[in-house]
């Protein structure tokens, strides 16, 4: 019963952790956009100023 348990607790914890990870790569994914974004607007303006 006690090793059932902790195998499911095992279970339950390694379902949380790639889900978790999963949340955690679209974050960076959203996270790399947006730099990539702003890095571009960035360089469009002192382009402007520029010229």
């Amino acid at each position: 019963m006690k090793l059932f348990k902790s195998r499911n607790l095992q279970g339950y914890f390694d379902q949380w952790h790639t889900r978790n990870r999963r949340s955690r790569m679209i974050i960076f994914f959203y996270i790399e956009k947006m730099g990539k974004y702003i890095s571009e607007r960035e360089s469009k303006s002192q382009g402007y100023k520029l010229g």
